[in-house]
């Protein structure tokens, strides 16, 4: 999966492609989709992407894919455009990189790091230039958190605003006492990507760049926040309540993965990748550790690699045997590259419970092993396969 309108199917059991590439556009009228779609408990995926072709401009489409097993035809044959939500600037569609649900409602964060539509469109024609070169930041202009319902594709008539927030992965979220419950990896500046060095940051001793686990609570009914602290009603405005995060994890945190049998509905745990060298990490390839945050606690349990590996996302796998298990009865596995030697990798096994090391396997490859982003469990025994 990618940010393009192509995906390729690829067999478990080789990792070959297998058949042609499918053009989303062919099926439903997007232009882009996520690379983080969800796949729901019935096999029902949803992902979101933008179409730019809109007659009434710019919008972000969330695609509904029915489940299609041992079939040899693209199951985006019986995909369709389950709702829409108009782009707030219609020369500047958000940039995002994935999205998130509860049960039955869809949550979009309209983030002011922009597709510069006239950028894009003289590249085409005038200079050629990359989608990176395309990207405008303006820090001036506030998130916007957008609900809509999955059921009945009505866009929830409060918009929720805050300050500093660039996000490309949702850990999860929920409805919980009338409220959505988001819990993201919030950026404060995104510069980082948007000035070429797209794999490099500086957290510093300011932490401006620095990639935290955050929780932005959306009360759906306006007219009861006064519990909520970190939301009040714009004054000049009712339809907009104004949000701050609380900062469930203040040290650097990235791709953030939970239990997924536990995506949108409320959970407890959440694990991501991490450094033990917080002021001096700059780049993703000095990610050394791996964290286990208790969200409701705030309790910390962390396994560290040392100074000989980069860790790569966690993947939470639930144990297969046990009745009745709890949220986190099962293993984390990561990979581990060796900075000595590029073509060694590592897979790690931890106790989810403690984060505390059962075993791992070496591999020896033929090649440099490049770094990695995001990693998959898929049970042979699976018919559908959640992330």
């Amino acid at each position: 999966m990618t940010e393009t309108m192509f995906i390729r199917r690829i067999s478990p059991d080789t990792l070959e492609t297998v058949g042609e590439r499918t053009r989303i556009t062919d099926y439903v009228t997007v232009n882009t989709a996520t690379a983080h779609p969800h796949v729901l408990h019935d096999g029902t995926v949803l992902n979101m992407g933008s179409n730019f072709r809109h007659n009434k401009g710019p919008h972000y489409c969330i695609i509904q894919v029915p489940p299609s097993y041992d079939s040899e035809d693209t199951v985006f044959t019986k995909a369709k455009i389950l709702l829409e939500i108009p782009c707030s600037l219609k020369l500047y569609p958000s940039y995002y990189h994935s999205f998130a649900i509860t049960q039955d409602k869809i949550i979009l964060i309209e983030q002011p790091l922009y597709l510069s539509m006239p950028r894009f469109l003289m590249s085409k024609f005038i200079r050629r230039n990359t989608i990176q070169g395309c990207l405008s930041w303006k820090p001036n202009i506030k998130t916007k958190f957008k609900i809509a319902s999955s059921k009945t594709g009505k866009i929830h008539p409060i918009v929720y605003e805050t300050d500093d927030l660039c996000t490309f992965h949702h850990a999860n979220a929920y409805e919980e006492n009338g409220n959505v419950i988001v819990d993201l990896v919030g950026y404060d500046d995104p510069n980082f990507l948007i000035n070429g060095e797209s794999m490099k940051f500086r957290s510093g001793k300011n932490g401006k760049n620095k990639p935290t686990l955050r929780r932005y609570i959306l009360p759906l009914d306006g007219s009861k926040i006064a519990s909520i602290p970190s939301a009040s009603i714009r004054p000049s405005n009712h339809q907009i309540i104004d949000i701050s995060p609380t900062i469930l994890y203040n040290l650097f945190f990235e791709f953030p993965r939970i239990n997924y049998k536990y995506n949108g509905r409320k959970y407890k745990f959440v694990y991501g990748a991490t450094s033990t060298k917080q002021e001096e990490t700059e780049t993703f390839s000095e990610l050394d550790q791996l964290a286990k945050v208790d969200v409701d606690s705030g309790e910390i349990n962390c396994w560290s690699s040392g100074n000989s590996y980069t860790v790569s996302e966690p993947v939470f796998v639930a144990n297969p045997i046990i009745e009745n298990p709890t949220e986190d009865d099962g293993v984390v596995l990561a990979n581990l590259l060796h900075k000595g030697d590029p073509e060694k990798t590592t897979l790690i096994i931890l106790n989810a419970k403690n984060m505390r090391e059962i075993g791992r396997v070496f591999f020896k490859a033929d090649g440099v092993v490049t770094s990695t982003f995001h990693g998959q469990w898929s049970h042979m025994n699976d018919l559908i396969h959640l992330y």
